[in-house]
Order: C-alpha cells, then sequence, then structure tokens
C-alpha cells in the first residue's frame, strides 16, 4: 500500500492529496497486525481482562487524547493519523510487556514447540482468508462512496456509521469475553449447557443494548448535530445501520460458535459470499440513494450474513440461539421508544441540550422501569 499509495490515489480515486495520507496510513498495519495477535493470544488463554485493559482501555483512551490534542494545536489530518499509530504502538509495548508476564519461559531457546504444522495451516489458511473478507465486507461501502460521492458524503456516513457501531459495543465485548468459555463447554462435549448458556447470554447483550439502540436511534438527528448540522443528512444511514447492528447483536453469536467448532472453512464461504453480495449492493444503490444506499447495502449483507450462520449452527450443530424469551426484550424496547416520541410531541421538544439530557433520562428511567417489571425474573433480580 505504501509503494502503491500514488496509483490507489490518483488512478483509482482521482485523488492526488491522499498520497500522504495513504503512506502514513499503512504505516500502521504491521502494528495494528501485531496488536491483534497479542489481544487474541489473551482471549485464546482466557486472559480477558488483558484484552480488555488493552484493547478497551489503553488504546481508546490513548486514541481519544492524543486526537484531542490535535485538535488544540491544529495538526489537522496528518496529526490524527499520527495518534492513532501513536496508541497501537503503546498498546503492543504493553501487551508485549504483560505476555512476558504471563509467559515468562517463551524467550527460552531450549524450548522446543511440538506442532502439526499441517494442521495448523489447513485449520488457519480458511480462518485467514475469513477474517480477510470479514474486514472487507466492513470496508467496502466507504470505498465504494470514495468512487461514486464527495467528499462531504463520505464524512456524513462515517460518522453516521461510527455512531451506529456504539449499538454493537456491548455485543462485542461480549463475544470476546465469553468465546473461551463457550470452548471449554464444547471441549467438554457439553451441548445442552452450552445452548443454555447461550440463550442467557444472547438475552443479556440484547437487554442490555436495547437502551443504547433506543437512545441513538430517537434522538438521531440531536447525537449527529453534535458534529454540524449538515450530518443530520446521515440520519436515514444512521436508523438503518443502528438497527442491523440491533439484529446481528442477538445472532452475531453463531459466527463465534462455528469458529470454535472448527469449521473455517464454512465461515470462509460465508465472508466471501456476504462480501461478494455486498459489493454488488452497494453497486446498485450507492449511484441511486448514496450514502442511504450504501448503509441499506452494508446493514442486509451483515444481517444475511449472521442469519446463514445462524440456521447454520442449527442444522449442523443442533443449536439454537432464538428463543421465545428474547420476544420481551424487543417488546419493552417498542414500548418504551413508542412512549418517548410520544412525550416528545406532547411536551414540545426542542433541540438542545437540556431537553435532550432530560430526555434520554426518561428514556433509561422507563426501559429500566419495564425490564425490571416484565422482563427480569427472580434469578435476575438476585
Amino acid at each position: 500500500i505504501f509503494l502503491f499509495s500514488e496509483l490507489i490515489s490518483v488512478s483509482l480515486y482521482n485523488k492526488p492529496d491522499l498520497v500522504k495520507y495513504i503512506k502514513l496510513l499503512s504505516l500502521t498495519l504491521p502494528f495494528s497486525v501485531l496488536s491483534g495477535i497479542v489481544i487474541n493470544i489473551f482471549k485464546g488463554f482466557n486472559v480477558i481482562k488483558y484484552k480488555v485493559l488493552i484493547d478497551d482501555f489503553i488504546v481508546t483512551v490513548s486514541k481519544i487524547l492524543l486526537f484531542l490534542c490535535c485538535l488544540v494545536f491544529g495538526l489537522g489530518a496528518t496529526g490524527v493519523i499520527m495518534s492513532y499509530l501513536a496508541s497501537r504502538i503503546l498498546g503492543l509495548i504493553i501487551g508485549f510487556i504483560l505476555l512476558l508476564k504471563i509467559f515468562p519461559n517463551v524467550r527460552d531457546s531450549n524450548i522446543k514447540p511440538d506442532v502439526n504444522h499441517r494442521e495448523i495451516i489447513s485449520y488457519s489458511t480458511p480462518l485467514f482468508l475469513s477474517s480477510f473478507f470479514t474486514i472487507f465486507l466492513n470496508q467496502t461501502d466507504i470505498l465504494m462512496l470514495s468512487y461514486y460521492q464527495s467528499p462531504d458524503q463520505i464524512g456524513i456516513y462515517s460518522i453516521a456509521n461510527r455512531l451506529s457501531v456504539l449499538v454493537f459495543f456491548i455485543a462485542s465485548s461480549t463475544f470476546a469475553i465469553f468465546s473461551p468459555a463457550i470452548a471449554k463447554l464444547l471441549g467438554k462435549g457439553q451441548y445442552e449447557d452450552m445452548e443454555i448458556f447461550l440463550n442467557k447470554i444472547s438475552r443479556l447483550v440484547l437487554i442490555t443494548t436495547m437502551p443504547i439502540f433506543l437512545i441513538i436511534t430517537i434522538f438521531s438527528k440531536e447525537a449527529l448535530t453534535i458534529f454540524g448540522k449538515e450530518f443530520t443528512a446521515g440520519n436515514t444511514a444512521l436508523l438503518i445501520l443502528a438497527s442491523s447492528f440491533l439484529f446481528n447483536s442477538l445472532i452475531g453469536f453463531a459466527g463465534q460458535i462455528l469458529g470454535v467448532m472448527g469449521r473455517s472453512k464454512l465461515m470462509l464461504i460465508n465472508s466471501l459470499g456476504a462480501s461478494i453480495l455486498n459489493i454488488v449492493l452497494n453497486y446498485v444503490l450507492i449511484p441511486r440513494y448514496g450514502i442511504t444506499g450504501a448503509a441499506m447495502a452494508t446493514g442486509f449483507s451483515i444481517f444475511a450474513v449472521n442469519v446463514a450462520r445462524t440456521i447454520e449452527i442449527y442444522i449442523l450443530e443442533d443449536l439454537s440461539i432464538l428463543k421465545a424469551s428474547l420476544l420481551k426484550p424487543f417488546l419493552v424496547g417498542i414500548a418504551t421508544g413508542g412512549a418517548v416520541l410520544y412525550l416528545k410531541q406532547l411536551l414540545n421538544y426542542q433541540v438542545n441540550l437540556e431537553y435532550f439530557v432530560g430526555f434520554v433520562i426518561i428514556c433509561l428511567v422507563l426501559y429500566c422501569l419495564l425490564t425490571w417489571v416484565l422482563i427480569l425474573n427472580s434469578e435476575d433480580k438476585h
């Protein structure tokens, strides 16, 4: 990417100014990859606290602080990229230190590995390609918008996309935390216990994700206005993506289950199919509907691949992550959302900080009360 940055900028996007930014961003790739390896080692050995410490705290907080420094000192886009690079390097250094703490003998040359290289390559190659296509799937919308739309539209869509990802935050963290536990139950052959465990986790994820979804969708225009009035043009895209992430929070565990069950080839087929579907849908919808079309294409593609995975684990492993108990959180969410929207009209809601904070509190209190009365059982309350 570094060597072909000019070709990408000029020939593909016809934007020569991108050359230096592509070169700078390419420098972050080695550190991001190494950081990902370290994080996955922590996850594999069920040391989730180090994963959370590095990925969810150190990297995120340092990125935000450095980004604010860039704004204060007016360093522009170059400073933002360098802040991202610095946060990744910091996370990687701390990750290596913690890794040596867990495995102090890792530098001992007398320890010889005893592994079946052919078996590892046979399993990991499809998994690697699946991860590649998943990353490609998540970036296709931005790449194709860069070709069809103006930079301001891409900026609006990027903000809408970032806000919508907040809906998936709890689910993604939960997947990382509980994947080792699922693998442990699988290793013991406790399929019935694993299904019960999955249903409990899926229910918990939905209950905790719903208020985030409600706040982002009910107050979507207010959230976008924080970045500027022109960003409200991304409201429809935000609503579509947030809705997609809500459903994916519920059934996203299916991909993790396929992984721990060793079905890497099937994961590759799923990711490849979703990537092709996303490219086709973006190609058809972006020229006609702009950033809304990109949201429709990406939201549907991610939802479709997770539905496929859910069906696959049901057919192949006789595991179901969808139960009737998940219906109540949806109904409570609909009731809460309807009540807050009615109050917004009744009380002549105005777009300002006081109204926004007040209605967010009302939304959260109402949802918590309904959840306590209608959803949580005696075991949950205890």
